[in-house]
């Protein structure tokens, strides 16, 4: 562990930190550790002790809605993504691979080629325009009609403008970063603020897709902010960090229409108590619906592909009929309405009920705090168990959905976990301001409420020894192969 040297003086009054020989300087640096569990993210930070900003609101991560204009920001979005490629396309020519380092940790701040970014920066001057442009709209309407949409085309939805919106990310990071590395804290924040409207923004549809990229781009504003807390002298942002929505990207009403999608990309499930079809036509839909989950409809037109179609239909049949009729019974139609029924049709039944069954146990736990949902966790995985006999056709289709919902729920979470740890650091830079060192724990820490950590549901892992203060956000908090420690001095 690197430590720095002894504190020479701290002005407590103004909370900043100062050497007898002249003003107070700060830094970050970022080091990826592998271990056995997954990849440790360490951010050594020397920091200013910062004082709570006068007003204490004065800085904010998201645009006040109330200074927000009525209006749409997604044509400027769009507006962008048409320009970014060509712009994208230039800097990397000119500038090759060192370009991706400049907009991440790749290369610290103070190795910047400050010359060369700042012309990097302007040249997406124009893209830039369009997004502070929509960050002032208050809403974000795609205007997909997902909820139109019935059948495979579902599953085969392309979403190109939302992977292009990374790109835009890279941009707002690229201003940052140089702003943090010329100390000009404002026109930081002001990109920074533009890019957490734009990740929520992005993540406005309910796809869980969408949400995860709009976290993902969250994520990597996170990581600017641990590097604007290493800066010299920089705004506390304790205040601005707690004045974000919690979650600050939530993926519910992604989740339930995902929930439903399934439902609806087999409209066959959707009506198969009421519908009126020959057993042939049964046996052939839900073959094809099964297939479109895993291929495009091109193949499954092919005559190998129809073939293995009616294969299937019939090893479904074979496989699921009797344990279905069963579970109806069960569930109380009599044997007389089963038998009635198409073989198509009693199985097309069961999956449908069986689906919603075991889709609703998965849901139910979203609705809980992540920590009590992750300790049912297991309970609810083992309703996927088992093959066709045991939960038919049913919890087939639900077995390809759910896990991509479990790692969704752990990815909200774990923003809120990570902004949560950031928030500490500033409550420690916070209580060094008024006291003129760090605490030796964080309940002494009385110049503003410590965050709680979402996982435990206590405070966040800190200790302090020899001038070093440590903030853990270990892999024992629940994010698979995921941890993050903060190692804070005090500068010089």
């Amino acid at each position: 562990m690197r430590r720095s040297i002894p504190m020479c003086a701290l002005v407590v009054a103004a909370g900043l930190a100062a050497c007898a020989a002249g003003v107070a300087r700060g830094g970050a640096t970022t080091e990826e550790q592998t271990h056995d569990q997954g990849r440790l993210t360490v951010y050594r930070l020397s920091v200013t002790p910062a004082p709570e900003p006068d007003p204490p609101l004065r800085h904010r991560l998201l645009p006040l809605r109330t200074e927000q204009r009525r209006g749409n920001a997604a044509p400027m979005y769009y507006r962008a993504m048409m320009a970014s490629p060509a712009v994208s396309k230039s800097l990397r020519e000119k500038h090759g691979e060192a370009y991706d380092e400049w907009y991440s940790s790749g290369t610290p701040l103070q190795d910047l080629p400050l010359d060369k970014v700042r012309e990097a920066a302007a040249a997406w001057d124009s893209v830039v325009a369009e997004l502070r442009e929509a960050s002032q709209r208050r809403d974000c309407e795609w205007d997909w009609q997902l909820e139109k949409i019935r059948g495979p085309e579902l599953f085969a939805f392309v979403l190109t403008e939302i992977q292009e919106s990374r790109e835009l990310t890279r941009a707002l990071m690229l201003r940052v970063r140089l702003a943090l590395a010329e100390g000009r804290y404002d026109d930081a924040l002001a990109a920074l603020r533009i890019n957490y409207k734009m990740a929520r923004d992005v993540a406005a549809e309910p796809l869980l897709i969408c949400g995860l990229v709009g976290i993902a781009e969250a994520g990597i504003g996170n990581a600017a902010v641990v590097e604007w807390i290493g800066g010299p002298n920089s705004p506390n942002l304790y205040w601005a960090l707690a004045e974000l929505p919690r979650p600050l990207i939530d993926l519910r009403e992604a989740v339930q229409f995902e929930m439903t999608g399934v439902l609806r990309a087999f409209p066959l499930l959707m009506d198969a108590e009421t519908a009126v079809l020959s057993p042939d036509e049964w046996a052939r839909q839900l073959a094809e619906g099964l297939a479109g989950m895993t291929m495009n409809e091109q193949e499954m037109r092919t005559p190998l592909r129809s073939l293995q179609l009616r294969l299937a239909g019939t090893g479904i049949a074979l496989a699921t009929y009797g344990p279905a009729k069963a579970r109806l019974a069960v569930s109380g139609m009599s044997a007389e309405q089963i038998d009635a029924m198409p073989v198509g049709q009693v199985i097309a039944i069961d999956a449908a009920r069986e689906y919603r069954r075991v889709a609703d146990e998965f849901e139910k736990w979203w609705y809980t705090p992540f920590r009590t949902a992750a300790e049912h966790q297991s309970s609810a995985e083992r309703t996927l168990s088992g093959g066709l006999t045991e939960g038919g056709y049913g919890r087939m289709l639900a077995s390809l959905l759910i896990p991509g919902l479990q790692s969704a729920r752990t990815a909200q979470e774990r923003l809120m976990w990570e902004l949560g740890g950031l928030q500490t650091v500033e409550a420690l830079r916070m209580h060094a301001a008024a006291t003129g060192s760090l605490p030796a724990k964080l309940d002494e820490i009385e110049v503003v409420p410590v965050p709680i950590n979402p996982a435990t549901g206590a405070h966040y892992a800190y200790t302090l020894t020899d001038g070093v203060g440590v903030v853990e956000l270990p892999f024992s908090d629940g994010f698979p192969s995921v941890a993050r420690r903060y190692e804070i001095t005090l500068a010089q």
